[in-house]
């Protein structure tokens, strides 16, 4: 090649490689529209909101809060998705994106459907009973269930809720035989609970620790291999004698749409990640009885693969039907 036309085709690209970068070069230039695809007033909706508040200030423009909620949460994440993938949308993900599509028929999300930006907190539930039950421990809990096959009536929170697969999954592990009986959500099952009309229930920690704390519910097993922050006095599997029993835990975190630009998505999980490390945040979070528990994109995306795949696993076991 003639030396004068490497130095022509040497400068053109280095004149249209700037003209590449651009769209990252002034993000944000304009506000960027935060989805939360469940009701205002929820752990999911709040945590979705004092987080974007902090990120606001490491991005330089308004955080704007859009409530899409219905379909259980379906019409919600898929707005999110279908988005344009200029970073200007964010969607807060849950939970729900592991478990639905394995339990609701033509659910039309899963994680595959956006790139994963951050994971904000990670949290396990709880074995509660009636705070008169018999039952003083998990061991007492186990040896009567296994006594009395079918007999004990457990809160089935939300057909397809990590609260029901983790109910599931932990009854399968353990070889128990309970007689569930479906609700429309935790708060319901636990309110049986104490009612009477039911034995036990699966509830997050940080919903069912204020009324364990009352002495209305008796906490028997936090399903992880820690204690929950919300409930101390709790015992974890780990201390109860059991491992290798992998119940979903209950999480919250950020997506993009797919194909969002990679230097766009960088500059948006630094601002989170900054955001997540700021003391007003982590105060913010521990008044929901919740530790932040930040993961970046790669390790977001394998934990959200990982968790799809093993609530699939626990469908397959129990021989789940969707409805």
């Amino acid at each position: 090649m003639k030396p004068m036309l490497t130095k022509i085709i040497c400068l053109s690209v280095l004149l249209v490689l700037p003209g590449l970068a651009w769209p990252a070069a002034d993000f944000p230039k304009k506000p960027i529209n935060v989805i939360i695809p469940f009701a205002p007033g929820g752990i999911t909706d709040t945590l979705g909101r004092i987080t974007s508040k902090q990120v606001e200030k490491y991005l330089g423009q308004p955080m704007v809060i859009l409530s899409k909620t219905g379909g259980s949460g379906a019409i919600g994440f898929r707005e999110g998705a279908d988005a344009k993938p200029d970073g200007y949308t964010i969607t807060v993900l849950t939970t729900t994106l592991g478990c639905a599509p394995h339990a609701l028929k033509g659910y039309p999300m899963t994680y595959k459907n956006f790139d994963p930006l951050v994971r904000l907190v990670n949290y396990q539930d709880t074995l509660v009973v009636n705070a008169t039950a018999p039952w003083k421990t998990l061991d007492e809990f186990i040896k009567y269930a296994k006594s009395a096959p079918g007999k004990l009536r457990v809160g089935e929170a939300g057909y397809g809720s990590n609260h029901h697969f983790c109910g599931a999954g932990f009854a399968a592990g353990l070889g128990l035989d309970f007689t569930f009986v479906p609700y429309a959500g935790s708060a319901e099952t636990m309110t049986a609970v104490m009612g009477g009309h039911l034995e036990a229930t699966f509830a997050g920690a940080v919903e069912a620790g204020p009324l364990v704390k009352a002495g209305k519910l008796r906490g028997l097993v936090t399903l992880d291999d820690k204690r929950a922050a919300a409930l101390p006095d709790v015992p974890s599997l780990k201390e109860a004698g059991i491992s290798g029993l992998w119940v979903p835990p209950g999480w919250v975190g950020f997506g993009l749409p797919k194909g969002t630009p990679k230097e766009i998505r960088q500059i948006l999980y630094d601002a989170f990640k900054k955001a997540m490390a700021e003391k007003e945040l982590i105060d913010a979070v521990r008044k929901y009885g919740l530790e932040i528990e930040e993961l970046g994109p790669e390790d977001f995306g394998k934990f959200m693969e990982e968790f799809h795949n093993n609530v699939g696993a626990i469908a397959k076991k129990i021989n789940l039907q969707m409805k």
